[in-house]
């Protein structure tokens, strides 16, 4: 597939997932609340990664909320399946979390996450992220063209963004269905990721 196609493909995602999400009802409390918000930020930031991507010239932007992206689904699975009401009351006050490592392994406690992808999608990625949130050599060599500045990314390497931050958002969006008990919607966001990105196996997480 061309990047228009892949672009296309985060599209109709975005649309879909945020059309069955958005207006869900859920037990209210303030770990839930906190956790929702934070996933439900996950998801602004992938639709903000594609509507940067269709935008010409604007593709480290793009990259460069991946990282906030990531670090907004973590936050929001710990506060929703870790956090006490004491740490999101604290959360909310203004307390930093812990490093986002020592979330995960958290996470890794609980129910779909014991197989470790995470903490190893973590590993993969992080120094990466950070040199696309924090201005680094990755951003810098993306512009330098011959004698020429401009933004030069690859196709494939735009592509993957998309692919991997919907895959993120995919996660948060599960995340909220099972914060709001809705396994129907679970079901329904897993069935449209697959006809949207056809051989998507969600075992493998990410």
């Amino acid at each position: 597939m061309n990047l228009n196609e892949h672009h296309d493909q985060a599209i109709k995602w975005m649309e879909k997932s945020i059309n069955l999400i958005d207006g869900k009802d859920f037990e209210t409390t303030l770990t839930s609340r906190v956790a929702v918000s934070l996933l439900h930020l996950s998801m602004e930031h992938s639709k903000a990664i594609c509507v940067l991507v269709g935008t010409d010239q604007t593709h480290g932007s793009a990259l460069a909320l991946l990282r906030p992206q990531f670090e907004a689904l973590v936050r929001g699975l710990w506060m929703g399946r870790c956090a006490s009401e004491e740490d999101a009351n604290l959360f909310v006050k203004g307390k930093e979390l812990k490093r986002i490592g020592k979330l995960i392994l958290d996470i890794q406690n609980t129910d779909g996450y014991k197989n470790g992808t995470l903490m190893r999608q973590k590993g993969g990625l992080w120094d990466t992220l950070n040199d696309y949130t924090h201005n680094g050599a990755i951003q810098v060599k993306a512009r330098n063209v011959g004698a020429e500045i401009k933004c030069n990314y690859s196709d494939e390497h735009i592509a993957w963004l998309l692919e991997i931050s919907s895959k993120f958002s995919l996660l948060a969006a599960i995340e909220i269905t099972r914060i709001a008990e809705d396994a129907d919607l679970a079901s329904n966001l897993i069935k449209a990721f697959k006809l949207i990105y056809a051989g998507y196996d969600e075992h493998e997480q990410l």
